[in-house]
């Protein structure tokens, strides 16, 4: 019995064998005696391997003990585990790019993570079996002691636990959100400050891995969705600044994936799940919609370990069901309450591809053009278009229809801005100029020579017409908006030479 609530333990930790002696009651050498005992068995319970000791199967064992189990050996277990898992860690002494390297410092627990690991799996285990077992309310004190454990919640408690958060959301998923909840309605949450980009060495993993994994595990609950959605939400709103995953969007979009959505909820709870994100918390609803329409690759949540779900969740749905999804949030998308130039951008896109809702988008871009004061936004709005729209790999792929740049050419003229700067900014935001609307790169043959001719002709044309509008605060500006300060240089010279005629002065051969 003691030897499945410990699971594993380190049998040279002076630590693990004062708690596998409490658990017995006994002195540690006789402990020795029982497995020795028992591993000579033919089919042994136990296992040894070095310094190492622990149960072959942890949830065999304990239905096998259930019937001896009483309430007093309950108490003792969690107890125990509630004085392993309560050592905090002391690589957190460390600075932080050496933290990953505590056991070179000496840094380490008393007590091993083989037995934290197998103490933590077993409060699982109870907290998920216990009251059919025992006929009592362990779920509930299991949960108690997790809530223990873990408050009061500081950024050293939390980094502490976080290997184990993912279990103690399995063990009490409502304890556990709880304790998020109320840590994000306080002034100062310290959940966030765990969202801070990794700046440790390739070996070292961001803090909040093991929060959001978490999540991941307590959202396979069709009953928890909702409140998962919108923690990740609420934490979505602080910006990670790093490359690694899972972050609070990623894992939303692994949730709501179109055809291997990461949750058991329905498909009527997902659709309730967007339009509750498109409602409370706008600039994530947009990001899920626009991605749904275009997820190709899936990706695979953290699952609960002990918990039961069916086999196949996390699968591929049906695609009857994958298609009503896509077209549920393509409503959410369309209907947006109020549209601006990244909405439009992005529905230009992302659904460009889709024929059905091109002239429906189309009139909601011609609707923009016209009331829209902001001059400066129609101009990002028309650019995206033109990239959009004008692209040479998409042309030559041909995923861009002719009725599709025709109605590109009408929305970019009405969008056009009446101020030069802002109309030519786009000319010299960058060295390279692409993505516009240009006879020549309709053909399969790229010509660069005939297509620098064109920007040199167009850059030309668009100083003349600044210079002739502001002079050089309108040269200031431009050097202001974009990355080509060369260009911009050069063609001032260009056109201040021809304009202001200074005396000597030879125009240039055009370069190729």
């Amino acid at each position: 019995m003691p030897m499945a609530f410990a699971g594993v333990w380190n049998a040279d930790s002076p630590a693990d064998r004062k708690v596998l002696s409490d658990l017995f009651g006994c002195s540690y050498e006789t402990v020795e005696q029982h497995v020795t005992r028992l591993i000579q068995l033919d089919d042994p319970p136990v296992w040894t391997a070095g310094r190492y000791r622990g149960v072959a199967s942890t949830i065999d064992t304990l239905f096998a003990i259930s019937r001896y189990l009483n309430d007093a050996d309950v108490s003792n277990f969690i107890e125990a585990a509630t004085t392993v898992l309560s050592e905090p860690d002391p690589a957190l002494e460390l600075p932080d790019d050496q933290q990953w390297a505590a056991a070179t410092y000496g840094k380490v627990r008393r007590h091993s993570e083989g037995l934290r690991a197998g103490v933590c799996e077993s409060l699982v285990l109870l907290a998920v079996h216990g009251n059919d077992l025992l006929q009592a309310d362990v779920t509930g004190r299991i949960a108690s002691a997790i809530g223990r454990l873990l408050n009061p919640l500081t950024l050293d408690t939390l980094l502490s636990h976080r290997n184990e958060l993912p279990l103690y959301a399995e063990a009490a998923p409502d304890q556990f959100l709880a304790l998020v909840e109320n840590d994000l309605r306080s002034s100062d949450p310290v959940v966030l400050k765990g969202f801070t980009a990794a700046t440790g060495p390739w070996m070292d993993t961001p803090k909040r891995i093991r929060l959001l994994q978490a999540l991941e595990c307590v959202v396979w609950d069709p009953k928890y969705l909702a409140r998962i959605t919108i923690l990740l939400a609420q934490l979505a709103q602080t910006k990670v600044d790093d490359n690694w995953s899972p972050t609070p969007v990623s894992t939303l979009e692994a949730i709501y994936h179109s055809w291997t959505p990461q949750t058991a909820a329905p498909l009527c709870d997902r659709i309730r799940g967007v339009e509750m994100l498109a409602t409370h918390f706008p600039h994530v609803g947009w990001h899920i919609c626009i991605k749904i329409q275009r997820q190709q690759i899936s990706a695979s949540s953290h699952r609960p370990r002990w918990r039961d779900h069916r086999k196949d969740y996390g699968q591929a749905v049906p695609e009857c069901d994958k298609e009503y999804f896509r077209s549920k949030t393509l409503d959410i998308a369309l209907n947006w309450p109020k549209h601006d130039n990244k909405t439009l951008g992005d529905l230009i896109e992302h659904l460009g591809h889709l024929e059905a809702v091109q002239s429906f988008v189309w009139k909601l871009v011609d609707s923009y053009a016209r009331t829209e004061r902001d001059a400066v936004a129609k101009e990002e709005l028309r650019e995206r278009i033109s990239r959009y729209g004008f692209s040479r790999s998409r042309l030559r792929s041909n995923t861009i229809s002719a009725v599709f740049r025709k109605s590109a050419r009408a929305a970019c003229k009405k969008l056009e801005s009446v101020d030069p700067i802002i109309r030519h900014t786009w000319l010299f935001a960058k060295a390279w100029v692409g993505g516009f609307d240009d006879a020549h790169i309709d053909t399969a043959d790229f010509d660069s020579s005939k297509h620098m001719e064109r920007v040199h002709q167009l850059r030309q044309e668009a100083l003349d017409e600044i210079w002739k509008a502001y002079g050089w605060e309108g040269v200031t500006k431009l050097l202001s908006a974009g990355d080509a300060a060369r260009a911009v240089g050069e063609y001032t010279r260009l056109t201040v030479a021809r304009q202001v005629r200074f005396p000597g002065f030879v125009q240039p051969r055009q370069r190729a």
